[in-house]
């Protein structure tokens, strides 16, 4: 018989020889709400979002797989139910026709529940194609010594004049990292790479690339870059002001120096603990996010969705529209709603624990 996901907590911190007090000490939540948790008894717990991100790290903590406790949970959801009052009055000896009318309203709520979820997947298919039918096809764009940023996609030509004739480049692959067709073969790169690529075959390069994005999921999504070409005036001088694209992993706890700017201190206290992040999504999006030193997730969302993380030292999250997103971080009780951005506005966003003065502090980080 599959235990439930209170008796696995519960076997699983006796088994480590850990009681609830020390328990409550080291995962920063209550005692009474570890011991609800362990009793199952979901009344006296908070909302959704709080149970769910103190099961979570309750199973990480007890080094638990935390995939299996949440389908164990959301199975006791279930079976906590409490049954219909004519099921469990049913009269003898007559002709079962409460099953018969459950069974009918059983059949049209399934069939109700099936085209609503049809309908709803042909919306979200049709919002996604209407979002990959608006992306330029096989542009053409003329590069010159003036820098210029583009979103470009598999295709698209880059022209350059040499001498007496124009060269052209060809986009060949825009997932994961950059792959052009030169006259020289294909030219590869990567996410935040700033090269200078070869068109005639001589010493050094004749235009110079940065790759500021790309999508690890989806090549419809393109690339954003700058590029211009090189001249003897700006050659080996000139650096594209872009800002940092390249995700860093961060430490159990972090120290920070006096040079931190535009951040926001959301919670603070004599020791960091776990924070949960929840995220619900007004229209659609496209949404990244790195947990601790986890790997990178990323996901397309649509209106309505929600997404809630959990992490002990930090989350880095990037949103192509920060306005289409509201947010707040949960932790040790309190709640704390992160402003939104404005619309259409790419945005990438540190929450992380910093040590400062002897203290830790929760901040927001804005790295766009």
């Amino acid at each position: 018989m599959v235990e439930s996901f209170g008796v696995v907590l519960q076997k699983a911190r006796e088994a480590r020889g850990i009681d609830l007090d020390r328990a409550s000490k080291e995962t920063s939540i209550s005692k009474k709400y570890l011991e609800c948790l362990e009793k199952e008894q979901l009344t006296f717990l908070p909302g959704e979002t709080y149970v769910k991100g103190f099961l979570l790290n309750y199973a990480e903590y007890l080094q638990l797989n935390s995939t299996e406790i949440m389908g164990l949970y959301e199975k006791t959801k279930v079976q906590l139910s409490t049954a219909p009052l004519n099921l469990l009055l049913e009269p003898k000896k007559r002709f079962p026709w409460h099953i018969v009318i459950a069974g009918f309203f059983a059949v049209i709520l399934i069939a109700t529940v099936t085209i609503l979820a049809t309908i709803s997947n042909k919306k979200k298919e049709a919002q996604r194609q209407e979002l990959i039918s608006s992306i330029p096809k096989q542009s053409v764009y003329f590069l010159d010594t003036t820098p210029i940023e583009r979103r470009i996609y598999i295709d698209d030509k880059i022209q350059v004049k040499l001498e007496n004739e124009i060269v052209e480049l060809t986009v060949k692959n825009t997932l994961d990292s950059l792959q052009l067709e030169t006259p020289q073969g294909i030219q590869i790169i990567e996410l935040g790479e700033e090269t200078e690529i070869d068109l005639d075959g001589q010493p050094g390069g004749e235009i110079i690339l940065f790759l500021e994005e790309i999508s690890k999921v989806d090549a419809t999504r393109g690339a954003q870059v700058h590029m211009m070409v090189l001249s003897p005036e700006n050659i080996g001088s000139y650096t594209f002001d872009t800002h940092e694209t390249n995700e860093v992993d961060s430490d159990s706890v972090t120290e920070t120096n006096a040079l931190l700017q535009n951040r926001k201190i959301i919670f603070d206290g004599t020791k960091a603990y776990p924070i949960t992040l929840d995220a619900t999504f007004r229209t659609v999006c496209l949404f990244r996010y790195k947990i601790d030193n986890k790997d990178s997730v990323e996901t397309y969302v649509t209106a309505g969705e929600n997404i809630t993380v959990t992490a002990n030292n930090g989350i880095r999250i990037w949103m192509s529209n920060a306005n289409a997103i509201t947010m707040k971080v949960i932790g040790d009780g309190k709640t704390v709603d992160l402003e939104p951005g404005r619309p259409g506005q790419i945005l990438v966003e540190d929450i992380k624990w910093i040590k400062e003065d002897d203290k830790y502090k929760l901040v927001v980080i804005n790295v766009d």
